[in-house]
């Protein structure tokens, strides 16, 4: 049986955060939320082992392409897949150089998102 997917949330609405690890856990996902960029690398810094990361861009503390600059330079956070979910239309940073595997846009269409995690997700 494969192991478990264990998605970190990276979203600095309460509302969508939640609907988000909801859904995923519907689907039979172990999901996590995290309030903006540093607050999940605490959260990783602190134990957490996520199979992959959902990043929204625009968060206050740190914002997700800030994130994926330190995950870039980071052997340890370079191994997550990252997908980003955001409003945002264009990215600052460029995307296949940041090693982004998917961008999902808001509103979300739940089906897409759990595929995403399940094409995404590395086999354990």
């Amino acid at each position: 049986m494969a192991e478990p997917i264990d998605v970190l949330v990276v979203e600095d609405d309460a509302d969508v955060r939640e609907a988000l690890v909801f859904l995923l856990e519907d689907a039979g996902i172990r999901a996590m939320g995290a309030t903006d960029g540093l607050d999940a690398l605490e959260r990783i810094e602190a134990g957490f082992d996520p199979s992959l990361i959902l990043l929204d861009l625009m968060m206050p503390v740190m914002d997700g392409e800030r994130f994926l600059r330190i995950r870039k330079d980071d052997p340890r956070l370079s191994r997550i897949p990252v997908i980003v979910v955001s409003a945002m239309q264009t990215m600052r940073v460029d995307a296949a150089e940041m090693r982004v595997s998917a961008i999902i846009p808001k509103p979300v269409d739940p089906q897409r998102v759990i595929e995403s995690v399940r094409l995404h997700a590395p086999a354990h």
